[in-house]
């Protein structure tokens, strides 16, 4: 019988153990963990949030996982809807830079919710997480690799359609399927995968995108009870003249091999870079570029003639074509996109967080006022740089007195390259859960999560964030 990738990558799928990660992947994967859990306890109050929860409240069911926020029991794959949303309603996620793929607010939530389902212990859901995260991350690297991204010039969002092969990688192995039922689940994955970013480059900006990795790891769950229940799934999904490499993209601008290309020989999760600005990982380095100019310098907005950013052209782009827009954004969502925009707010504000979009913060006039005198610039210097697995930027400030400051970054702080401290990713957790949760609380899942392989039943940690 002929071995398709897809059958190969279910043979992976089945066989990987946790004894088969090295400690540094275990690391990772406890970051990753810590950090959504904290994204959803950040985000649980946004307009996406309330509107997924009061939703998956209201059709109930099976008491099978928490929602991480809410107070709901439900079956693992309204649970994973829920949770996802939670986990990117502030888009302050986690991105494998090289395909621009967020894989955490869809592992995350389907390895916790199908965890609690079947009663998994802490070794067996980082080893889900650290599952979730190489399907994921192999789909995109396939279908979506720089410099081309054909996946994502046509509007796709890859997030959400390779995080739902993720999710099914995760409950398939929850499950304990065969390798011929996994692949079935991944057949079944390819149906569902969805998204488009319309609601991010769009003129207004819309929520929409927020959902995306909930539904992922909804659709992903389902795609492996389908698979369970007997449900054929094509194993030809991936390389069939219909299958999804086809379907999404152009037919020479893919890559099957990368789908199986170096099994068991590293991980995805290593390439992850964490967010420590809020916003897309478009303004990440021109933001750092920017601070690293400030840290030796202080500059008062009064005295700032222009800023001139200089990046790939897709970071001059990303937040759509309309200049009025990024200049003056209307909403949370076209301010997180605009390099104009979280420039200026690091500039008056000294950071990039949760606070500075309130709607308070989108109209402060000062804020505004350095907006405008920014100028993006689409560099093919920079270009060059990304295209050999960089992302850079380079930020120049001109004073009204004549000065001129500049500063640079190949990669941003939180990349594999300039990775977060265990401090400041704690720093980040609490932040996001003050005035949610109280001190001792952030403190027990801190300590779940560093202990999390010798945890026996992994609703210790969700029952501690969902109390």
């Amino acid at each position: 019988m002929q071995r398709y990738h897809a059958d190969r990558l279910a043979d992976y799928i089945c066989t990987i153990r946790y004894e088969d990660l090295p400690p540094e992947v275990v690391s990772r994967a406890k970051a990753a963990v810590l950090d959504n859990v904290g994204l959803a306890i950040g985000g649980a109050d946004s307009p996406a949030s309330r509107a997924v929860l009061a939703v998956v409240g209201k059709i109930g069911g099976a008491p099978e996982a928490r929602t991480l926020r809410g107070g709901h029991r439900l079956p693992a794959h309204l649970a994973a809807l829920a949770n996802g949303t939670l986990c990117h309603s502030n888009d302050f996620t986690d991105t494998i830079l090289k395909t621009v793929v967020h894989c955490g607010p869809v592992v995350v939530p389907a390895a916790l919710a199908i965890g609690e389902r079947q009663a998994l212990d802490g070794r067996t859901t980082l080893l889900l997480v650290v599952l979730g995260y190489e399907i994921a991350g192999r789909i995109a690297a396939a279908i979506n690799s720089k410099p081309a991204m054909v996946h994502h010039k046509k509007g796709f969002h890859a997030t959400s359609t390779c995080g739902v092969f993720g999710a099914a990688a995760i409950a398939a192995r929850a499950l304990g399927l065969s390798g011929a039922d996994t692949a079935n689940a991944l057949g079944h994955a390819a149906s569902s995968a969805s998204g488009v970013i319309e609601s991010i480059t769009g003129p207004v900006g819309a929520d929409t995108f927020r959902t995306h990795p909930g539904k992922a790891a909804h659709d992903g769950i389902l795609a492996a009870l389908f698979a369970e229940q007997g449900l054929t799934g094509p194993h030809t999904i991936f390389e069939g003249r219909d299958g999804f490499l086809r379907a999404y993209s152009d037919a020479d601008r893919y890559s099957a091999e990368a789908l199986v290309d170096g099994l068991y020989t590293g991980f995805q999760i290593m390439d992850v870079a964490v967010k420590y600005h809020n916003g897309t990982h478009a303004i990440a380095s021109a933001v750092d570029a920017l601070q690293s100019i400030t840290a030796r310098q202080s500059i008062e907005a009064g005295g700032v003639e222009s800023i001139e950013a200089y990046v790939p052209s897709m970071h001059a782009y990303i937040g759509g074509d309309d200049q009025a827009t990024l200049y003056r954004p209307p909403s949370y969502s076209k301010a997180q996109m605009s390099l104009p925009f979280t420039l200026a707010t690091a500039l008056v504000h000294g950071e990039v967080f949760l606070s500075q979009y309130t709607q308070a913060a989108l109209e402060n006039p000062v804020t505004l006022e350095v907006a405008a005198r920014v100028k993006v610039i689409a560099d093919p210097e920079m270009d060059r740089m990304q295209n050999a697995g960089k992302w850079p930027a380079r930020v120049r400030v001109r004073m009204k007195d004549g000065t001129v400051h500049e500063g640079s970054v190949e990669y941003p702080h939180g990349s594999p390259q300039r990775p977060l401290t265990p401090a400041e990713l704690e720093r980040k957790f609490r932040r996001l859960c003050d005035g949610k949760l109280d001190r001792r609380r952030q403190d027990g899942i801190i300590e779940v999560v560093d202990r999390m392989e010798r945890v026996e039943d992994i609703t210790v940690l969700t029952s501690l964030v969902a109390e």
